[in-house]
């Protein structure tokens, strides 16, 4: 059985209090926050949301497939059944991962200027999301 400890209690004025750490990580004072990056890592911080892109009207769909034996490579074209398509590496398949609207500005893991580029011309885009 388990013992609770009795913390301690200060008897300053709560305008001197200092942030409270959690356990393991730092707590961002927001009057006096880090200056290098280093500083951030494992800090409580809350990041607000990035507002959702609105999909361009008569855009674009774009088709994601995912190679069924390397999760990191992609196919993506505009078509769910698509006419040209590579062969999948090392004798896997090609399975439909999502459809994403066409949003006019910078999406993680390609570029919707390059695909479309790409599409046109050899009817399908290859993505990796390797470093």
């Amino acid at each position: 059985m388990r013992t609770m400890r009795k913390l301690k209690v200060s008897s300053s004025s709560a305008s001197e209090a200092k942030p409270r750490r959690a356990i393991g990580r730092p707590v961002v004072d927001p009057e006096n926050p880090p200056t290098r990056p280093a500083d951030w890592v494992g800090a409580r911080i809350v990041i607000p949301p990035e507002p959702a892109a609105d999909k361009i009207p008569g855009g674009v769909i774009f088709h994601i497939f995912r190679a069924s034996t390397d999760y990191a490579l992609f196919a993506i074209t505009d078509r769910a059944k698509p006419k040209r398509f590579p062969p999948a590496p090392n004798g896997g398949t090609w399975q439909l991962f999502k459809k994403v609207p066409e949003i006019g500005r910078r999406r993680v893991g390609f570029s919707e200027t390059k695909a479309k580029a790409d599409i046109a011309r050899y009817g399908y885009h290859l993505a990796s999301i390797r470093s």
